[in-house]
């Protein structure tokens, strides 16, 4: 409760006629105004299993199952207000929900490291295999117009109307169509389209980062090592979409994903020496 919350206020209701007479106060333009009245609400389910160490093995595994809601303003000023003079109509899945998060953290370390046979210990020992998995519910999304039909100038979301499902029809949640367009349409001039704020969600995350160590003593004591490190971030080079263009006035690429939301496979080998 009491968060932040700074729609654009003194904008006129929807209506015809010229925008800045039908202003609450036509002497003034729009204008930002931050007020502590903002509510958001988050629920969660949080399951972790810890392995601390066995065989030289440690994970770390959690899994959360939540959902966020809010009333419009997410992230500072940062809003989906449709109506400022109605919170409640904007109330609904926040620009932050994830509904479901889950990671596990890994290192698996060579069991030859104290092997009694010098040879042994020293080629297979000293190994140690690291990794992260994460994967999550994608990012949520709002289908809007930049047509202006509630004729309320700018510069709040104007939401349209949902007249389908648009996760059915063939060919959707590809690059080239992520939803089916049909299932949306322009709102009637001066009216608040029916669609609630991030009622859609776009492709989920998954991600797998490995590395591996090796460490070298050189005969000064336990604490004076060389350690060799080789690590791959994103290593299948997984594409991971952005959220799909969802401005319905854009015809050509409405529904079309324009971005990549990860990043493409790093490597990296480096040498470090501890003392």
């Amino acid at each position: 409760r009491h968060e932040d919350w700074g729609p654009v206020m003194n904008v006129p209701q929807p209506g015809p006629g010229d925008v800045q007479a039908r202003r609450p106060y036509p002497y003034m333009l729009q204008q930002w105004f931050d007020q502590s009245v903002g509510n958001s609400r988050y629920n969660a389910l949080q399951v972790t299993v810890t392995e601390r160490s066995t065989h030289g093995v440690t994970f770390l595994a959690a899994y959360t199952l939540s959902h966020s809601n809010a009333d419009g303003c997410n992230l500072g000023a940062s809003c989906d207000s449709t109506n400022p003079y109605n919170k409640a109509g904007d109330y609904g899945t926040s620009d932050l929900n994830q509904k479901h998060v889950f990671s596990i953290a890994f290192t698996a370390k060579s069991p030859y490291s104290k092997s009694a046979n010098k040879l042994v210990s020293t080629v297979a020992g000293g190994w140690a295999l690291n990794g992260i998995v994460q994967v999550t519910s994608g990012k949520p999304y709002t289908v809007t117009t930049g047509n202006d039909p509630e004729n309320v100038g700018c510069c709040n979301q104007q939401r349209v109307n949902v007249v389908g499902d648009p996760n059915s029809g063939s060919g959707i949640h590809t690059q080239k169509q992520w939803f089916n367009p049909s299932a949306f349409a322009q709102q009637a001039p001066y009216t608040y389209g029916n669609e609630k704020p991030n009622q859609w969600v776009g492709q989920h995350w998954n991600n797998v980062d490995m590395s591996i160590f090796r460490q070298f003593p050189i005969g000064l004591g336990e604490e004076r090592y060389f350690e060799f490190r080789a690590e791959a971030f994103n290593l299948f080079n997984n594409v991971v979409f952005n959220t799909p263009d969802s401005n319905i006035s854009d015809t050509t690429t409405f529904g079309q994903i324009l971005s990549q939301w990860n990043t493409p496979r790093e490597l990296q080998m480096s040498l470090k020496f501890y003392y």
